[in-house]
């Protein structure tokens, strides 16, 4: 039964405080006792007439039992001080086993008389220097309780010895007060001496205390009502019968009234003490059980206004969640036509590009059919670059037809495809071409500008590069195109190995269609281009990738 969690801390404390003081006071008299042992002082071996003193042995044991008490109050983490606790307490208990062996098999080891002569043994005294037999009882079971007493496992073992203890030293004590010799003493044998008596009660009540929060003791520190109850009636229930007694047991041997009335009057000091008590310990429970109701009726309150103000929280939220429930199914709807709208618009898109480029289909094919009926090459080679310019766009839209992306397509395969239909068109073997893209995309805004910048270029190197490749083949006639992403933008770069471009020859001012087309178109992506004669011809476009507004 553990009650630590629900105990009085303040007054675990106060107990835990008396055990170290309750060790003090038995060193303290059992000091004060072997002093008069050691000088021959009566009144420090606390001796009456006719009354025993506490024996030598008693006071070592008793020295040992205090010591051990005090260690075992003192926190040890490696458990050293606790060895040298039990060390102690199992000295008092071989002391206590020593002298019943000797009353048990009638023999004298020597112990009793090791130290001092009792020579002021009183007539009680069966061996001169042997303590009582209750004693050495008392030492054996509140030594072995000391042992055990910071074993959580032997925590009620030691309270109930103690407890035990403590009434056997008092049951001694009232013995003395009343004049009662068998309460301290039996047969023959040594009595207890009156100081070890009051000792006991002191030891007992310390060793008690070592766990106060715990199993019995937790009952009377405990914050319940239980506790309160304890608290309040265990303390008078022992000491105002004991006082009562004695009192009577006064006024009547100094003869002031006689055993009826003396008796009459215990019984009536006992019923308007003990009735003084219930009424006061009954007004304290009825003012602990009117806080309890007022407290109790607060909590009603706090508990009806928290269920009202949950029950309109809850009925918002439900509020809040149907609302929420009918924006999502209108919000799913929405969503539903708008990716049906999308649908719609990419199916629409996926038409357009595939028409465009069939329109353009046709026109390359009428073109090219138109093409057979003319005899005049100059008029032939401007339908055939015509024809070549309405392949270039109408490769954009196949790209992007064929694209999951409508709005941009990959420029690498676009100019993979180009130069390859380019190359079939003029029909040059012996030209390869070097393509150098990175992974770049542009939109059709972009691309098909670039796409017919990059027809026209391609076309002139074909046209009047590599005349002479047309005769003879050369491996190394090379056209090149590298289109890669900078940081300010993009750099486009067509050129050949071939012949080079005229000195003579300002391609910014042309008569011919093709690369006024190319600057036309320069301009229109907002770039610059220039012209590298060096080894053949080499054009370089940079340019910025334009944003177009959204048409609507």
């Amino acid at each position: 039964m553990d009650n630590n969690i629900h105990t009085k801390e303040d007054l675990v404390f106060k107990l835990k405080y008396f055990s170290k003081i309750a060790s003090l006071i038995v060193i303290i008299m059992a000091i004060i006792v072997l002093f008069g042992w050691i000088f021959d002082i009566p009144i420090f071996k606390f001796t009456m007439s006719g009354l025993v003193t506490m024996k030598v042995n008693t006071t070592i044991a008793f020295i040992f039992s205090g010591i051990s008490l005090y260690l075992m109050m003192i926190e040890d983490k490696n458990h050293q001080i606790r060895k040298i606790a039990q060390i102690c307490a199992f000295i008092a208990i071989l002391i206590g086993m020593i002298t019943l062996l000797e009353y048990f098999l009638n023999i004298n080891i020597g112990i009793d008389e090791l130290f001092f002569k009792d020579i002021l043994a009183a007539d009680d005294t069966s061996i001169p220097g042997r303590m009582s037999p209750i004693s050495a009882f008392m030492f054996i079971f509140l030594g072995y309780a000391l042992i055990f007493s910071k074993n959580k496992n032997h925590v009620k073992f030691t309270q109930i010895t103690s407890i035990i203890c403590a009434f056997i030293g008092l049951l001694a004590f009232i013995g003395y007060v009343y004049s009662i010799g068998p309460l301290y003493g039996f047969g023959n044998y040594t009595p207890i001496a009156l100081s070890s008596t009051i000792a006991f009660i002191i030891l007992s009540a310390g060793i008690l205390f070592i766990n106060a929060e715990y199993e019995f003791m937790g009952i009377i520190t405990s914050k319940h009502l239980g506790g309160d109850v304890a608290q309040n009636l265990l303390l008078p229930a022992i000491v105002i019968p004991l006082l009562l007694g004695s009192l009577t047991l006064l006024g009547w041997k100094i003869g002031i009234y006689g055993v009826e009335f003396g008796i009459s009057l215990v019984v009536l000091a006992n019923i308007a003490i003990f009735t003084t008590i219930i009424w006061w310990s009954a007004n304290s429970f009825n003012n602990i059980d009117i806080k309890r109701k007022e407290a109790e009726n607060q909590l009603k309150e706090y508990h009806d206004h928290l269920e009202g103000t949950i029950k309109e929280r809850t009925e918002e939220l439900w509020s809040i969640n149907r609302q929420l429930h009918s924006e999502i199914a209108e919000r799913m709807l929405v969503e539903d036509r708008l990716i049906s709208s999308l649908n719609e618009k990419d199916l629409l898109l996926k038409e357009v590009h595939h028409r465009v480029k069939n329109n353009m289909q046709i026109i390359s094919s009428l073109l090219n059919l138109q093409s057979n009926y003319i005899e005049n090459k100059e008029h032939l080679e401007v339908f055939k670059e015509s024809q070549g310019r309405v392949k270039s766009m109408a490769l954009v839209h196949e790209k992007l037809y064929r694209s999951k992306d409508f709005e941009r397509i990959d420029f690498a395969d676009y100019i993979k495809s180009l130069a390859s239909n380019l190359s079939c068109s003029y029909r040059i073997p012996n030209i390869d071409f070097n393509i150098n893209i990175g992974n770049i995309s542009l939109d059709i805004n972009n691309a098909i500008p670039c796409g017919l910048i990059i027809n026209e270029l391609v076309t002139n190197s074909f046209k009047h590069a590599f005349k002479a490749a047309k005769n003879h083949v050369d491996k190394s006639n090379k056209i090149y195109i590298e289109f890669f992403k900078e940081e300010e933008g993009f750099t486009l770069i067509v050129g050949d190995n071939g012949m080079g471009f005229p000195e003579n020859l300002n391609f910014k001012n042309t008569h011919t269609l093709g690369l006024q087309l190319v600057n036309t178109l320069v301009e229109q992506l907002e770039g610059n281009i220039k012209l590298d004669r060096r080894d053949g011809t080499t054009f370089i476009i940079s340019f910025k990738e334009l944003k177009y507004k959204e048409r609507i």
